[in-house]
């Protein structure tokens, strides 16, 4: 299965680690420095008077994950993966929340349905014998 990077961002802001290949690695590396050194053009071209308060890009401010082949600790991975078995249990607990107020609603659906049918076989044998 292969993630979009929309995708392996997002399941990475949400502390899940994304494993991806070298050769898609290497590519990362080679954007992340293209993007680095289109921005130390930048910086240069901008002068002096402002280099004090350059601001880089929004996508680099915002790019504050490490790379997804970064070797992480045992205590983080551990801490990554409960937050995701947190995450799948609550999902959970809410599906099964769904399904018992689904199954409450079929419940008291077959009930009226019975009720109706009885009433009319009353009103049927009532006709009859009237």
């Amino acid at each position: 299965m292969s993630l979009t990077s929309y995708q392996q961002a997002v399941l990475q802001e949400m502390g899940i680690p994304v494993w991806i290949t070298k050769d898609a690695y290497t590519e990362l590396k080679q954007e992340d420095q293209a993007k680095q050194n289109n921005t130390n053009a930048v910086q240069r071209n901008v002068g002096t008077a402002s280099s004090s308060s350059t601001q880089l890009p929004f996508s680099q401010n915002a790019q504050t994950n490490k790379p997804p082949s970064t070797p992480i600790s045992q205590e983080e991975n551990q801490s990554r993966l409960a937050r995701h078995q947190r995450l799948q249990d609550a999902a959970l607990v809410q599906r099964l929340a769904r399904v018992q107020r689904l199954a409450h609603r079929l419940a008291d659906e077959v009930q009226d349905r019975r009720r109706a049918r009885v009433t009319a076989d009353d009103v049927d044998v009532r006709h009859r014998l009237g």
